[in-house]
């Protein structure tokens, strides 16, 4: 599976989940962040899709996704990163 399809499922997890998903220019990589209560994924769209993958495996960790069906080819980006 392609680096851009990966992303594309990730965003469809956390919007899923509520949380709001954030892709710009900024010094950093980004991350999983709450701000006055609502929960958001920033990546850093300057970073190569590779470490855009990454980065948000690493965010998604961190939101309930144990209950959602997630094709077991995106779940081991997210679990084996």
């Amino acid at each position: 599976m392609k680096q851009k399809e990966v992303l594309v499922h990730f965003k469809d997890i956390a919007e899923r989940l509520s949380c709001k998903v954030i892709f710009d220019k900024f010094d950093g990589r980004g991350g999983h962040c709450i701000a006055k209560g609502m929960e958001y994924i920033i990546i850093n769209r300057r970073l190569p899709n590779v470490e855009q993958v990454e980065v948000f495996s690493q965010a998604l960790r961190r939101l309930p996704i144990e209950n959602l069906y997630i094709l077991p080819r995106v779940r081991k980006y997210i679990e084996t990163d």
